[in-house]
Formats: C-alpha cells, sequence, structure tokens
C-alpha cells in the first residue's frame, strides 16, 4: 500500500483505501434513522463500484439511489464529474 496523505508530500490515492473506508462508515452508522453519501469526483468510478461497496459493507442497505455527476455546458452535452450514492436508513 502506498502512504497516504503525509507531510512530506506523499500521495493519497482513493482506490488503495475506498474499500476500508467504506467499510469503517458502516460500522459507524446505527441500523435505523442514518444516512450514508459517497461522492466519487475521480474518474474511472462508476456508480455501480459505489453500489457494489454498499452491497459488501451494509447489513440490509436500506433505500439506494446511485448515479452519475455531470455538468451541462451550453451546447447541452452532459460532461462527467463522478459518481454518487446516497443511502438511507
Amino acid at each position: 500500500m502506498r502512504k497516504t496523505g503525509g507531510p512530506e508530500g506523499e500521495k493519497w490515492v482513493l482506490s488503495d483505501t475506498l474499500d476500508e473506508m467504506v467499510k469503517l462508515c458502516s460500522l459507524l452508522l446505527e441500523e435505523k434513522n442514518s444516512f450514508f453519501i459517497l461522492s466519487l469526483y475521480s474518474m474511472g468510478f462508476s456508480a455501480l463500484i459505489a453500489d457494489n461497496l454498499v452491497k459488501t459493507h451494509f447489513q440490509e442497505p436500506g433505500q439506494k439511489e446511485y448515479g452519475e455527476l455531470v455538468f451541462t455546458d451550453r451546447a447541452g452535452r452532459n460532461l462527467p464529474l463522478g459518481t454518487v450514492l446516497r443511502l438511507k436508513k
């Protein structure tokens, strides 16, 4: 594993720690009346990756919404910005 976010300018790489971060977040949430939002602004992560992470780490995930974050330009084209997942328990 690469060093992440150190005082000597080490690079933090999302793909190295994402699975562990989602797992730890799943341990923090209450069984009811809680929510989890995951925004992935790194290109290359699909909304399906976010969905699979939640399926892996959350017991009975609850209501999920996930998709792409986009910016619509003046010509009407949707430009990708990343993905998002919202989970409500």
